[in-house]
C-alpha cells in the first residue's frame, strides 16, 4: 500500500504544470465567473472543534479528516491561512471533501485550555505548526506536513487534498492493493 501511495504522490507532483506564459481572454462569461469569484470570496472553510465524532461524521459521509494545528502567534501559520487556506478553489475543495478540524493555539486568551491542545498534539505525533494531516475515517493517516519544509505553493496543496480523496475512495471501495 505505501509503494502505491509513493507513486500516486510522485505521480501528482510530477505532473504540476508551469507554464506561466498563459494569457487569459476577458469575454462576457469570464467577466461574470470574475464576479461570482468576488462574491465566493467571504466563502470560509467550515472548521470544527475536535471532538470523537469526527471520525464517525468522516465515515458516514465518506469523507477525510483534514485536522490543521496552528497558533495565533505562529508567523508560517498566519501565511498559510491567508494565501492558500483563502483560496476559493481549496475551500471549496475542502468543505466538499474533507471534516475540517482546526486546532488552534490562541495564546492570548485566557479560556485557552492548554492542557486538551497539548493532547492533540501528543496524539497526532505534530512536533512543529503548521502542521496539516489528512487522515482516512479509521484514523489511519495518509499524509502528514509538518512546519512545511518544502515550498507548499497553492497547486501542490490542492493535489495533496485530491490524492487524499483517491486514496479516501480506494479505501472505501474495498479494493485490496498488494505492496509485493
Amino acid at each position: 500500500m505505501k509503494k502505491f501511495i509513493l507513486f500516486i504522490f510522485s505521480f501528482l507532483f510530477s505532473c504540476v504544470s508551469t507554464n506561466t506564459n498563459i494569457k487569459p481572454v476577458v469575454t462576457k462569461q469570464s467577466k461574470s465567473v470574475a464576479t461570482t469569484t468576488a462574491a465566493a470570496a467571504s466563502q470560509k472553510i467550515n472548521w470544527q472543534n475536535h471532538t470523537d465524532s469526527i471520525y464517525v461524521q468522516a465515515e458516514v459521509f465518506k469523507k477525510v479528516v483534514l485536522m490543521y494545528f496552528s497558533s495565533d502567534t505562529c508567523k508560517p501559520c498566519v501565511t498559510f491561512e491567508e494565501t492558500i487556506l483563502k483560496d476559493n478553489d481549496i475551500i471549496e475543495k475542502i468543505n466538499k471533501n474533507f471534516v475540517p478540524v482546526l486546532v488552534k493555539h490562541h495564546g492570548n486568551d485566557e479560556n485557552f485550555n492548554f492542557e486538551q491542545f497539548e493532547k492533540y498534539i501528543k496524539l497526532y505525533n505534530v512536533k512543529s505548526i503548521p502542521t496539516v494531516i489528512a487522515l482516512l475515517p479509521n484514523k489511519e493517516a495518509i499524509w502528514h506536513l509538518s512546519a512545511f519544509t518544502f515550498s507548499l505553493t497553492k497547486e501542490n496543496f490542492s493535489e495533496l487534498l485530491e490524492l487524499a480523496v483517491i486514496i479516501n475512495n480506494l479505501s472505501n471501495s474495498n479494493l485490496q492493493i498488494s505492496s509485493k
